[in-house]
């Protein structure tokens, strides 16, 4: 909890703030949602409207400043600032012109709190996890990758292209889903040029993945950002389009781990099938095993428990969802009702005796 509660610096609760109406009320932005990983700001008020329904109505200047409230109280510290500590209170009084009753606003604010609480503490372990298998790869970084990464850099500063190490490591980039990604209401970045993409992604790269060498990249870096500025010429939007493309950078090398290691699985699976057919075959349980070797065959995708009844858990999914045989995002309960005490080397260690 301590670390959500320090997730946004005072900077951007000013910025988040500054938008603020004369009666108090506060608008609810992009910026909040890209804070806490969402896809928009109307999957947050969906979510706060899924518990209380039409009680609310379409008051959406209420659950907007409500949910910004609950954003600023739980991820942030209001007081050590006196200017954002005197908006917090304005849209405080707001909602009690409002709501009239205490009750009534403890019961949003409750709500809204655990919103805020629910998609920070997802966005939190998300990028622990990403960097986690950045960490990885940057063991498994050598001298020779640095060079290859680096030696098509133009002599200003920027890259025509995106080296095939990178590729290698991160899947296809296009631009179209880089632009996309970087939630930046700011309209210059939808028209920024290819090669303007692949020097922020690659000096993003440089900056996660190749951390470990930052001495031997500090010249290409620092000639990288320079030619940037000159074509933005924007300092703040700059460093925001870098820490987005870092964050892409971590969440693609995450990606393409988890497509590696399924198709090592598959292709695991498939031999593990076997072992257990060959070894079945000797035994009088053969029939038995025989159903286990098909299901290793074909690593099963987790199914989706369709029909979820609605509630307070719908925040993060809504009920919408949970009953859409096509959406996945609810593992059915089957799947985690065996923990096994091995690794896959384990398995392999086993299948090559």
């Amino acid at each position: 909890m301590s670390t959500v509660k320090n997730s946004t610096t005072t900077e951007k609760a000013k910025e988040i703030v500054s938008s603020q109406k004369d009666d108090g009320s506060l608008e609810l932005t992009d910026t909040v949602s890209k804070e806490l990983n969402v896809e928009s700001k109307e999957s947050l008020i969906s979510s706060v409207k899924s518990f209380f329904g039409n009680k609310l109505l379409d008051n959406k200047k209420l659950i907007d400043t409500a949910l910004i409230l609950s954003f600023l109280r739980k991820t942030s510290s209001t007081d050590t600032s006196p200017e954002l500590k005197e908006r917090v209170e304005k849209a405080k009084k707001y909602l009690k012109t409002e709501l009239s009753s205490d009750e009534k606003i403890d019961e949003l604010l409750e709500r809204t709190d655990a919103v805020v609480v629910e998609y920070a503490t997802k966005k939190i372990i998300k990028e622990k996890a990403e960097q986690s298998v950045v960490e990885e790869i940057q063991k498994t970084i050598t001298e020779e990758e640095i060079t290859e990464v680096i030696e098509i850099q133009n002599s200003e500063g920027s890259y025509e292209k995106i080296s095939d190490k990178i590729t290698e490591k991160l899947g296809v980039i296009t631009i179209e889903n880089i632009s996309s990604s970087v939630c930046i209401p700011d309209k210059r970045v939808r028209k920024f040029d290819t090669k303007v993409w692949n020097t922020f992604i690659t000096t993003a790269y440089c900056n996660k993945v190749l951390a470990k060498h930052k001495s031997k990249l500090t010249k290409q870096n620092e000639k990288a950002l320079v030619w940037l500025h000159t074509q933005i010429n924007d300092e703040k939007l700059e460093k925001e389009i870098l820490e987005s493309c870092e964050k892409i950078v971590a969440e693609k090398a995450s990606n393409k781990k988890k497509e590696s290691s399924w198709t090592s699985l598959s292709t695991w699976g498939s031999g593990w099938g076997k072992y257990i057919d060959d070894t079945a075959k000797s035994t009088t349980g053969y029939q038995a095993i025989d159903n286990i070797y098909h299901t290793a065959d074909t690593p099963a995708k987790p199914k989706t428990e369709s029909n979820a009844k609605p509630g307070w858990s719908d925040i993060i999914v809504s009920t919408e969802e949970a009953n859409d045989p096509e959406f996945d995002t609810i593992e059915d309960s089957r799947y985690h009702t065996q923990i096994y005490n091995f690794s896959l080397d384990d398995l392999k260690h086993i299948m090559n005796k």
